[in-house]
């Protein structure tokens, strides 16, 4: 499984990437959606590989 972090600022636009993501077979959208770099770093920084 290929796991995705959407880093978008656009919230509704987030959440149709993140709806996306998990439809195309393989790949899931990790935790919740980043809506800025920093925001991306911390997830990443918590998210376990």
């Amino acid at each position: 499984m290929i796991r995705v972090l959407v880093v978008e600022d656009d919230p509704v636009s987030a959440a149709a990437h993140v709806l996306y993501v998990n439809r195309v077979p393989g790949f899931e959208a990790i935790v919740k959606p980043a809506h800025s770099a920093a925001e991306a770093r911390r997830v990443l920084d918590r998210t376990p590989t």
